[in-house]
């Protein structure tokens, strides 16, 4: 097998600079099919921190930059504001949003908030000073971004598309990207597994990211909704959550509707046009992937926390802006510097790795607003079920509200001191798969 995935890769190092060089319209031919051959040499870039950026933090739903990068705003969940912090990272504005709990969020160049609450199937839109100047209805809004236009585009899987464009007065006149086929019976879990993020780089294309997908993948488009391109996302954190994503879809209840989470977080870096997608994975694998406009893979990224040198295994969400990486976990927020990374292996970090001592795993279960157990789902169970006994939990997380669940929960071994995390959300949707 070692012989075989060694020829391939020389022909395919033969195939590549042949096109490249001597073949007419080679380089575009090399874009089309050796970019995946390339993509699983990118080197691996440890990055340390001890910089806190915030003094609170929680749970962060969205977070973006502004594009003057003078400015973060971050979405925290149940807290019902967006906070906005300067660049000496305090605490600059606590902006009331209104919805009780929207779940996106995004800023165009004038300061504007754009936020998406998928409960109550609205987006509102915010001056910079917090005053709503209109609020209109999009059914499940999941994520959005905004064109330099000021036209919105919108991630909602309904409707047999993926994206829906409006006008910035609520009317939507486009809607692309099709849906894929993961699910050929539950017409309510397939769009589930169609779930994803929109973004908008500086030259308005847009990408649409799979979080929940079995194959995790990335397509791209021009402003007008053309597919430009699709890619594959590849590594070894990816591969550890699609095992366990395809281990739970197979033996999951038909009428279910859920899913493991296979991407955290995705972002672009307004400097290079870079995507960065974040990916939770383990304290042996890089979790954040940095790819290049065209789909190739160029580094993997791991995080050190100093002074204990422990390793980030969960994301929730991730802001580039060169020089600068801020990741937030689910308690705590960091800031790395990109250029200030070591390429390397995590040998270095294996002396000395123990398990931090074990916590109570906390309940996480939602009763989706009705009065029977029937309808009730259990994100803790689901998730558990995954979980080796032999592992050690410790630490875990719950979001809850009357129509989803959502649970992570970080292990480790005691033999050798690994981490891995992982996490899960149930939707209260039966009613609906039935009523189709």
């Amino acid at each position: 097998m070692m012989m075989l995935r060694r020829l391939r890769k020389e022909v395919a190092t033969i195939l590549f600079f042949a096109l490249k060089y001597f073949v007419p319209f080679g380089p575009f031919i090399v874009s089309l099919f050796t970019v995946s051959a390339y993509r699983t040499q990118s080197p691996l870039v440890l990055l340390q921190s001890s910089e806190r950026i915030f003094r609170e933090a929680g749970f962060v739903r969205s977070a973006v930059a502004s594009g003057d990068g003078h400015f973060l705003y971050v979405l925290i969940a149940g807290r019902g504001s967006v906070i906005v912090y300067d660049e000496r990272r305090d605490s600059f504005r606590d902006i009331p949003a209104p919805s009780l709990s929207p779940d996106a969020l995004a800023v165009d160049a004038q300061g504007r908030m754009y936020l998406a609450d998928t409960e109550a199937d609205q987006v509102a839109i915010l001056n910079p000073f917090g005053q709503r100047l209109r609020t209109f209805r999009v059914p499940r809004p999941r994520s959005l971004a905004v064109l330099r236009d000021g036209r919105i585009v919108i991630a909602s899987p309904t409707e047999g598309a993926l994206l829906h464009l409006y006008d910035s007065a609520g009317r939507r006149f486009k809607s692309f990207g099709a849906l894929k086929l993961f699910d050929e019976t539950n017409p309510v879990q397939n769009r589930f597994l169609n779930r994803g993020r929109v973004l908008v780089d500086a030259a308005d294309n847009i990408y649409y990211v799979f979080e929940f997908a079995p194959r995790p993948t990335v397509q791209k488009f021009s402003k007008e909704g053309e597919l430009l391109s699709e890619f594959v996302v590849e590594g070894q954190a990816v591969d550890l959550q699609v095992q366990m994503a395809r281990r739970f879809l197979a033996a999951k209840d038909p009428r279910q509707v859920g899913g493991v989470v296979t991407i955290a977080s995705a972002t672009l870096d307004p400097v290079t046009g870079h995507l960065w997608i974040g990916v939770n994975g383990s304290s042996r694998s890089g979790i954040l992937y940095e790819y290049s406009p065209e789909g190739e893979k160029l580094r993997e990224y791991a995080f050190v926390f100093r002074p204990t040198f422990a390793v980030l295994v969960g994301l929730e969400e991730v802001v580039v802006r060169s020089p600068w990486i801020y990741v937030f976990t689910p308690a705590e927020a960091y800031r790395f510097h990109k250029g200030r990374g070591a390429v390397g292996d995590f040998r270095v970090l294996e002396e000395g790795d123990r398990c931090p001592m074990a916590q109570e795993w906390s309940p996480c279960s939602t009763n989706c607003g009705t009065p029977t157990t029937e309808d009730d789902k259990d994100c803790k169970a689901a998730l558990q079920r995954y979980v080796s006994p032999t592992m050690r939990v410790i630490q875990n997380h719950c979001t809850i509200t009357t129509t989803s669940c959502y649970a992570s929960v970080t292990t480790c071994d005691p033999t050798d001191g690994s981490q891995v995390f992982h996490a899960i959300e149930l939707d209260c949707n039966i009613g609906e798969f039935l009523s189709e």
